[in-house]
């Protein structure tokens, strides 16, 4: 297995991977570059230390056996010395009693191993559940005439054989799962795009949280993510790592596109963000031709200060204190981007604002996320359940 890790900075959506390995097998290559490109596609991955290898405790276990129920894929990698790992089996025992139970997609990468590998230590196995059944006869006749000490011997061994049970019935199923063979003379960078690849097209999104990160990232976003993963929402959380040069990554268009519904977050600085602007017109591009669902959250703006070219605001709005060099106001963080966006461009996105202040959403005046975040989650709840 391998370290108890998370994709980069923070976790972008509950859409989760799970990786079970052989530390020692392919800890150097294989998982690290599989990794990597999994968290460059904005895929989530949990990968869990070998608790027998590492020292560490059941507490331990049981956050991976957890992680495992809230997964929805796990990547199995067969390597040589996979099986001989019982805490492997054990990972992969609940891995097919996810697969069986939660409808948990499993998929096996067969590491520098034939399928035919797997099938003859799950062999092996049978025949060790041989000899332990007799050796269970035994004890328990031998636990008639000595006493029931050596019967509780044979009753643990009972419940070992359960186990050893389960291990080759995971393997044999496993076995024969669809999934990738990677042979010495195989390129693990095509197989490794070819997951990749895969698993992207499993995904789909109940919402899209679009918002400005140096704004409200590590606060009310991350707090809102949470609570919606915790409802079983299917969540996609848009993050800087993916915005590099001028145009929409891959993995940002496709989260768009196969979001069932958006939640954009409208915080002091948003206009700030040229990206944010960007994000916002094809959202609503896709709100209009598309009739995909949209809630604005206005995070300590309110909306009037989005709307016309003089930024009329609500009755009652008291304006912040400038700090110096900083933007607060929408028309002034506009007028600074005409320089290298142009007039044209500019206009299109003050009136993709100003359409967006004029959609029903919600109003967070104090930015009391406790109090709000509850009622937020029951009216995307709700908005879900229309488009289901």
């Amino acid at each position: 297995m391998a370290s108890s890790s998370a994709s980069s900075s923070m976790p972008r959506m509950s859409f989760r991977v799970f990786l079970s390995f052989r530390y020692e097998d392919v800890r150097h290559n294989f998982i690290g570059h599989l990794c990597k490109a999994l968290d460059h596609a904005g895929i989530f991955t949990y990968n869990a230390i070998d608790i027998e290898e590492s020292g560490m405790g059941e507490d331990m276990s049981i956050t991976i056996m957890k992680a495992i129920e809230e997964s929805r894929v796990a990547i199995i990698v067969f390597s040589e010395k996979y099986t001989l790992s019982s805490w492997c089996l054990k990972v992969l025992a609940k891995i097919i009693e996810c697969k069986e139970q939660k409808d948990l997609i499993v998929l096996p990468v067969f590491y520098k191993v034939n399928p035919g590998d797997v099938t003859r230590d799950a062999s092996k196995l049978g025949k060790n559940l041989e000899t332990a059944k007799r050796w269970k006869a035994a004890l328990y006749y031998a636990g008639d005439l000595f006493g029931w000490r050596v019967r509780r011997g044979a009753s643990k061994l009972g419940k070992d054989l359960e186990t050893a049970k389960r291990w080759m019935m995971a393997l044999r199923e496993a076995r024969d799962l669809l999934g990738w063979r990677l042979g010495y003379e195989s390129s693990e960078a095509t197989l490794i795009k070819d997951i990749v690849k895969t698993i992207s097209e499993l995904i789909s999104f109940d919402v899209y949280l679009s918002f400005r990160s140096k704004d409200v990232c590590e606060n009310f976003v991350k707090s809102l993510n949470e609570a919606l993963v915790h409802k079983g929402i299917n969540t996609f959380m848009d993050s800087d790592n993916l915005r590099m040069g001028h145009d929409f990554p891959p993995a940002l268009m496709d989260a768009m596109e196969l979001s069932r519904m958006y939640i954009v977050v409208f915080s002091e600085n948003y206009a700030e963000s040229p990206w944010c602007l960007k994000e916002l017109m094809w959202i609503l591009e896709r709100k209009n031709r598309r009739k995909k669902l949209m809630l604005p959250i206005f995070y300590k703006v309110a909306p009037g200060m989005m709307r016309a070219k003089n930024e009329l605001e609500e009755p009652g709005t008291v304006r912040a204190q400038k700090e110096p060099g900083k933007v607060k106001s929408y028309g002034e963080a506009l007028e600074k981007h005409k320089v290298e966006y142009g007039m044209r461009k500019v206009k299109k996105w003050r009136e993709a604002l100003s359409e967006a202040a004029d959609v029903n959403g919600k109003h967070l005046p104090d930015g009391n996320e406790d109090d709000w975040i509850p009622r937020i989650v029951e009216e995307i709840e709700k908005m879900i359940a229309e488009i289901r």
